[in-house]
């Protein structure tokens, strides 16, 4: 006679798998024969985060008992991706990893230390790098423009010799503009006044 049983789904959450089933499916077959989990069984309802986990306490097969007390387990793992991009500045390729299991070391960054636009440098990654895969992530890199100092000279008479107008420190790409240069006239004794 045809005797239930059942195919109970287990799906990861946060590293752990439920105490209670995440869905299940009733089935039929004839009492003291074996009911076996099916190809489509193995297959998680999205591939993209969730993989068929080997290693878990899979109940793969059981002989049908004939109370319809049967039940076959499936456990599927989270699968997470892990991004690095390069941000505003940087010049390496964005990439990432995907099929991470949780709990997993996260993979390296790129060297973004080395691989950025002139004028600016790597100050970290938002968020901060974690150690494990724990969750999706996109890793963007952060960069911090460059300070320069700068002094405008002013030149006069045939000497070569410099009148310091003013000077300070700017950050990469700003623009510095000097106001009110003052026109210098040379005295007799050879040297230039306002």
């Amino acid at each position: 006679t045809d005797t239930k049983y059942t195919v109970e789904y287990y799906y990861m959450a946060n590293g752990a798998y439920p105490q209670s089933a995440t869905s299940s499916v009733e089935r039929s077959g004839v009492t003291a024969t074996d009911a076996a989990l099916t190809d489509a069984d193995r297959v998680p309802n999205d591939a993209a985060k969730y993989a068929y986990d080997d290693a878990a306490g899979n109940v793969e097969s059981a002989k049908i008992a004939g109370d319809g007390s049967t039940v076959l387990k499936v456990y599927f793992k989270q699968q997470l991706r892990v991004s690095y991009k390069p941000g505003a500045h940087g010049t390496f390729d964005a990439w990432t990893s995907a099929a991470l299991d949780y709990g997993t070391a996260t993979p390296e960054a790129p060297d973004a230390a080395s691989q950025h636009e002139p004028g600016y440098t790597f100050s970290g990654w938002t968020p901060t790098v974690s150690d494990t895969v724990t969750s999706d992530v996109e890793y963007v890199a952060q960069w911090t423009a460059n300070t320069y100092a700068w002094r405008a000279d002013q030149y006069f008479g045939t000497s070569g010799t410099p009148i310091t107008l003013v000077d300070g420190v700017a950050d990469f790409g700003t623009m510095v503009e000097v106001k009110d240069v003052q026109d210098h006239k040379q005295g007799p004794d050879g040297k230039w006044y306002t």
